[in-house]
């Protein structure tokens, strides 16, 4: 079994295949498309200011 970091890769490349055949409107990619982007949501960066305060 692989561990999170390890598996995070190959599904970040398949989200990305499926992301890809969604805008050339490949048929069933919108759904999974829809189902997985759930999972790899971009987290800002930005540090609060008012939490160092």
């Amino acid at each position: 079994m692989l561990s999170g970091s390890e598996a995070y890769l190959p599904a970040l490349a398949f989200y990305n295949y499926i992301k890809g055949a969604t805008s050339m409107n490949v048929p069933g990619a919108k759904d999974i498309y829809e189902d997985l982007k759930k999972y790899f949501i971009k987290k800002s960066s930005k540090k609060d200011d008012s939490a160092s305060k």
